[in-house]
Parts: structure tokens; C-alpha cells; sequence
């Protein structure tokens, strides 16, 4: 079956956009600081004294710890 010439080039550039896709996330990595921002919002955010806890702090830490980065909470 041979594809017309549109087609073709159609077919051609998604492989390319695909391929390119994959490369893409490997080489955004930095060494920047990453800067979580939230709302006081319990049980996703809360206060106890000093300390801050809740659904989307251990969120956060968890993500951080994953990316290798280090925190400052």
C-alpha cells in the first residue's frame, strides 16, 4: 500500500515528534531549586505549633525525595 506524499510526510514527522517527546523530559532536569507553593487547606494543609503537615506537605516531600532534591520545611 503506498501512501500519498502528505501522508507520508504526516507519518514521518509524528515518528519524529514521538521519538522527540521521549528525549525531552531526560534533558529538563536541573539543579534549580523546585518551589512547592499551597493554601492552608486541612486536611491537605495544616498547622500544629511550628510544624507543617498534611495530605499535600507529605506530597511535596515525597516528590522532592524522589527527585533527589533536598528540602527546606
Amino acid at each position: 500500500m503506498e501512501l500519498a506524499p502528505m501522508a507520508f510526510l504526516k507519518r514521518i514527522a509524528l515518528t519524529f515528534l514521538t521519538v522527540l517527546s521521549f528525549a525531552v523530559p531526560a534533558s529538563a532536569q536541573s539543579d534549580d531549586t523546585l518551589v512547592f507553593a499551597t493554601v492552608h487547606r486541612p486536611p491537605f494543609v495544616d498547622t500544629e505549633g511550628d510544624q507543617i503537615k498534611g495530605f499535600s506537605i507529605d506530597l511535596m516531600r515525597a516528590i522532592a525525595d524522589e527527585l533527589g532534591g533536598k528540602r527546606r520545611l
